[in-house]
């Protein structure tokens, strides 16, 4: 095995190589014996591999290469270059206070519950697009479909105040901006959140004022909906 061949091996895993040798016996019958480590970029060793006895150094150096290659090869915890940060982690500090661009926004609505629902919607109610609000409704929609009506009727009267700003602005938004696949899908969560009569008397009340400010914007789109979203009104 070479020199080069384990310098190679090394530089993939992001190793340098250090050599040690020891010599014996007399001047014209000399003995070489090399060590070899292989050391983290930090100068931590990490492999470590001794050769045979050669009478050549250049021989020795090949022995220890040879032997610290079937280590480097055999180990199972040998260094690794660190994983890439999964999109989530990397889009994690938006959290916290920067901003959200419009696709991250989305991706939370689509990953939160209904309680994280309102919580970013009152943090970045000024960065909600159409898309944004009927993900929103859509969430809240398919969170509540499944709860008990006690349940339902509770949660609905705790966040009177959140839906109700959820509520004015799709209000606001409903009209031009509004696309009729976000149509659909608002006026379906909308249904599964106040279907049945949930909620105090006011939110059932907003519940209607909604579905009126969107039945002309629903006829005004009915052309272009595919059955499924003209099912959903």
């Amino acid at each position: 095995m070479s020199k080069r061949a384990l310098h190679d091996a090394a530089r993939a895993r992001t190793l340098l190589a250090d050599y040690t040798c020891e010599v014996r016996g007399p001047k014209q019958a000399q003995e070489h014996r090399c060590t070899l480590s292989l050391l983290s970029k930090g100068g931590r060793p990490e492999h470590t591999a001794t050769g045979e006895w050669c009478p050549r150094r250049a021989k020795a150096e090949e022995s220890a290469a040879a032997a610290c290659l079937l280590t480097l090869d055999s180990s199972s915890t040998g260094p690794t270059r660190p994983p890439k940060p999964s999109r989530t982690a990397a889009a994690a500090p938006y959290e916290e206070g920067r901003k959200p661009n419009p696709r991250r926004l989305l991706y939370l609505l689509n990953n939160a519950d209904r309680d994280e629902v309102c919580r970013l919607h009152r943090q970045w109610r000024d960065r909600f697009s159409p898309t944004h609000l009927s993900c929103a409704w859509t969430v809240l929609g398919r969170s509540l479909a499944s709860e008990p009506a006690a349940a339902r009727t509770r949660w609905i009267e705790q966040r009177r105040e959140a839906l109700d700003a959820l509520g004015a602005a799709t209000l606001a938004s409903f009209g031009a901006s509004y696309g009729h696949r976000e149509l659909a899908n608002t006026l379906a969560g909308l249904a599964k959140v106040y279907g049945g009569g949930h909620g105090a008397p006011s939110h059932r009340q907003e519940a209607r004022r909604l579905l009126s400010a969107a039945a002309p914007v629903a006829a005004r789109l009915a052309g272009s909906m595919s059955p499924q979203e003209v099912a959903s009104l």
